[in-house]
């Protein structure tokens, strides 16, 4: 009889345990102040950026994150209100298409930095606030990551973003999508996704409204594809395990102290 209650209690101990380790993995992790909570982190922007006409042109904007995988407005911020944004330039014109019913255009180089700040300042319209930092530096910097394109019209040529669409020689009718493939190279939440990790970046683009001081506005999304997991250290468990584990030994205890007196009556 005492076996089977200690093998009963150890069964349910241990499904307990495994239960309050689940509920602990599916807790949103804060990541350098946002919170990150699944294996692939989408990051939805809306951004606005300087037209290019020629080869030699370097594309440069900025933009500002609008949602982290659910959550949005400032609801991927760890604490308090906060905003996430970032300053792209260096993509270099290496081929434009501005003939015909689609047009194209492929960019090599480009950098991309984003800051974490908690006053909630940054304008698209007068592209201000952009690259402020409570620590004074990134949060993530990237490279563009070279690459081949293999359908659409750029395919066969090399680079580190792709164009679409058209009107490309018109920035009040100008209308595509962007493609491209980015780098981690730093910031405070490099440690986390792991140096060198690829980040695929696509983008939607259209004229500005007036009041805009660039002419291209549009959306951008990042996913960042390979995200390295946190690794806890080895041999301290997680609070929420050990409160379980406590309740568990503690009903362990007291079944323990009424088996024995039950078999002292006897």
């Amino acid at each position: 009889m005492k076996n089977s209650i200690t093998k009963s209690l150890v069964a349910a101990v241990g499904a307990v345990m495994a239960f309050g380790i689940g509920q602990a993995e599916a807790v949103p992790t804060p990541v350098a102040g946002v919170i990150v909570d699944t294996a692939t982190t989408f990051v939805f922007t809306n951004l606005t950026e300087n037209f290019i006409q020629r080869p030699g042109d370097q594309l440069f904007g900025f933009g500002r994150v609008t949602q982290v995988n659910n959550l949005s407005g400032t609801g991927f911020c760890a604490t308090g209100p906060c905003e996430l944004t970032y300053a792209f330039s260096g993509f270099t014109v290496t081929s434009i298409n501005t003939a015909g019913s689609q047009n194209n255009a492929v960019f090599n180089g480009g950098t991309v930095s984003l800051f974490l700040d908690s006053t909630p300042d940054a304008n698209l319209a007068t592209t201000t606030g952009f690259t402020d930092s409570d620590t004074g530096s990134p949060w993530l910097t990237l490279r563009g990551f070279p690459t081949v394109q293999t359908t659409g019209p750029n395919a066969g040529q090399n680079g580190t973003l792709f164009s679409v669409g058209t009107n490309f020689a018109n920035a009040q009718n100008i209308a595509g999508t962007g493609t491209g493939l980015l780098q981690i190279t730093g910031g405070a939440a490099q440690s986390f996704f792991g140096t060198q990790r690829a980040i695929t970046f696509s983008s939607s683009f259209q004229p500005s409204i007036a009041s805009f001081r660039l002419p291209i506005s549009g959306t951008g999304e990042f996913q960042i594809t390979q995200r390295r997991l946190p690794v806890p250290p080895t041999g301290v468990p997680e609070p929420a395990t050990l409160a379980l584990l406590g309740i568990g030994l503690l009903g362990l205890a007291g079944v323990s102290r009424v088996h024995k007196q039950g078999s002292a009556s006897r």
